[in-house]
């Protein structure tokens, strides 16, 4: 700790804030809803900022992990001295596409507590870009942080929604409804995220919507979204369903399911359209991403599209290929 205080002006501190496992969102919610655990951010503050002190001299210090707002004031604030110049900085990055998203974001998002360390903050992100830099509050970036990763799961609820009326309204599909709202970026917002598929899922949204909701119940008011991707499979085993999970990116090649099944295609990994990928005969795919192409011996049904005469298939056990 004392070589990197000796070393570095700006310190980034990215500790996790993990959320309780039973909030995780791949099983059901309890009704009960509860902050982050914010015990790992307090103790590496904490001996930051012991480690500084002891250096004598002032650094910044930029926290990114995410947080409810009033977090930084109640929890930080008190384990900090003099020399550090605490600032809040939350990024807006993806798991698939992170340095990206780093070297060319929307906006950075700064919440200000130190003029003179959020100039030098500044100047440090315009050697990467030039994107904008939007100064708030300590607390509006702690609430901007987690209402912009609620408001993505909100898009996707609602394309999801859309989803389930053109799979049941003949002549619809949901493609051609989505595309054509994704072009109206003056009055709706921006077509990203605006497609039917799987719901909310990774180690962001669904845990934010869970913590918000949190937030939003010890404040008086009745927010409840979340909506991650392996909550299918469980709901399914609750219903007694035999559920077998493979991903082709995790688990060994080739896939050992070879038995005539029901097929839902939960991630859109190019293998599943591949000529190569060989769905067992008479099987049906559920695919709810409407890219695995129609082939001869399995029934593929595009979640989303209306089929006349669509047949059911109570009877037989689901797999879930890829979570």
């Amino acid at each position: 700790m004392s070589q990197l205080v000796g070393h570095a002006d700006i310190i980034f501190v990215a500790v996790q804030t993990p959320h309780d496992p039973l909030y995780e969102g791949i099983t059901r919610l309890p009704r009960e809803r509860v902050d982050f655990d914010y015990r790992f951010l307090r103790t590496a503050i904490q001996n930051l900022s012991d480690a500084i002190l002891a250096h004598g001299q002032d650094k910044i210090v930029i926290v990114i992990s995410t947080v409810l707002p009033g977090t930084i004031q109640r929890e930080i604030m008190p384990r900090i001295n003099q020399h550090t110049k605490l600032c809040y900085n939350p990024f807006f990055i993806a798991m698939g596409t992170t340095i990206q998203d780093f070297i060319n974001p929307e906006f950075v998002l700064f919440g200000v507590r130190d003029e003179q360390a959020a100039r030098q903050a500044e100047e440090f992100y315009r050697t990467l870009h030039n994107r904008p830099f939007y100064r708030t509050t300590i607390e509006n970036a702690e609430l901007i942080k987690v209402a912009y990763n609620t408001f993505i799961s909100m898009k996707i609820c609602y394309a999801n929604t859309l989803m389930e009326i053109c799979h049941k309204v003949p002549g619809c599909d949901v493609d051609a409804v989505t595309d054509a709202l994704a072009l109206a970026t003056d009055r709706i917002m921006s077509p990203r995220y605006l497609k039917g598929g799987m719901g909310d899922g990774g180690g962001c949204h669904p845990r934010d919507n869970i913590a918000l909701s949190w937030l939003a119940q010890q404040r008086g008011t009745n927010l409840t979204v979340g909506s991650p991707a392996l909550l299918l499979a469980n709901i399914l085993k609750e219903r007694a369903f035999e559920v077998q999970l493979y991903d082709p990116h995790i688990d060994p090649w080739p896939c050992p399911f070879n038995w005539a099944g029901v097929y839902f295609v939960a991630t859109n990994h190019d293998e599943f359209r591949a000529p190569t990928w060989n769905w067992p005969p008479n099987s049906v795919l559920i695919d709810p991403w409407r890219f695995v192409p129609q082939q001869a011996g399995i029934t593929v049904v595009p979640v989303g599209t209306h089929q006349d005469g669509e047949k059911q298939q109570d009877d037989r056990s689901l797999t879930a290929v890829a979570s």
